[in-house]
């Protein structure tokens, strides 16, 4: 064999035992939601420009831009556009992901995720 070409591993054929898999149903319906006034307290956003929609959503106030621009300019990354994988890996799964790995390194990070109709957009917002 050539000296550039991996050599086959024996081992790779073995299976093991097999796991159950719980699916996405399973799982989301083990969450629990925290209430959105909770989360618009943690990030800093007071009471009076939280406007919400029952109890797990919400929107801000436009008023926000102007009462909160003494803080510091955030960072985002927007994910828009991302074919998924086989396992169905796509916007969501990145967007979690990011801002996990941002949290990770002792980023203050805020998920967001907005659907349409037709089009999504995720979007992490990191804090210096």
């Amino acid at each position: 064999m050539s000296r550039n070409r991996p050599q086959p591993l024996e081992h790779a054929a073995k299976e093991g035992p097999e796991i159950a898999m719980q699916s996405a149903l399973e799982i989301s319906r083990q969450a629990s939601l925290k209430p959105i006034a909770d989360i618009a307290e943690e990030i800093g956003i007071p009471p009076w420009l939280v406007r919400p929609y029952g109890e797990h959503v919400a929107k801000i106030d436009l008023a926000a831009i102007d009462a909160l621009a003494d803080r510091p300019r955030a960072r985002y990354v927007v994910v828009t556009a991302v074919t998924p994988t086989p396992l169905g890996e796509g916007k969501t799964t990145t967007t979690v992901g990011l801002g996990q790995a941002m949290s990770h390194i002792g980023k203050r990070a805020t998920r967001t995720i907005s659907c349409r109709r037709c089009w999504t957009t995720t979007c992490i917002k990191a804090m210096p």
